[in-house]
């Protein structure tokens, strides 16, 4: 039965796939060796490109001093947090031990 089957499914491909004619079409081509590509751009335009470019980082440089400045204001005030938090604590614990000292 498999040897059937494998016949059967073995004419059905075959009749199904048909060689398809493939149209190729050449286009010419045309090679350039040598030939440098060069625009002329007058020192004006150079320039201003070039004070484009400054104008940017030095906005960016700014947004950096000031982002910096912020973080050290962050880190400065969590320090601050936590050793407040930490001398709470501390007296918590100093006045939890008082306390059991003076019930002895």
């Amino acid at each position: 039965m498999l040897d059937s089957f494998k016949l059967l499914t073995a004419t059905k491909t075959n009749t199904a796939l048909k060689p398809q004619a493939t149209k190729v079409q050449t286009v010419p081509t045309v090679t350039k060796v040598n030939t440098p590509v060069v625009a002329k751009v007058s020192d004006v335009e150079v320039k201003e490109v070039q004070d484009g470019i400054k104008i940017k980082q030095d906005s960016i440089n700014e947004l950096n001093k000031e982002q910096s400045l912020q973080m050290q204001k962050q880190m400065d005030r969590r320090s601050k947090m936590m050793e407040s938090i930490s001398n709470v604590m501390k007296k918590i614990a100093d006045t939890q031990n008082s306390t059991i000292q003076n019930l002895k």
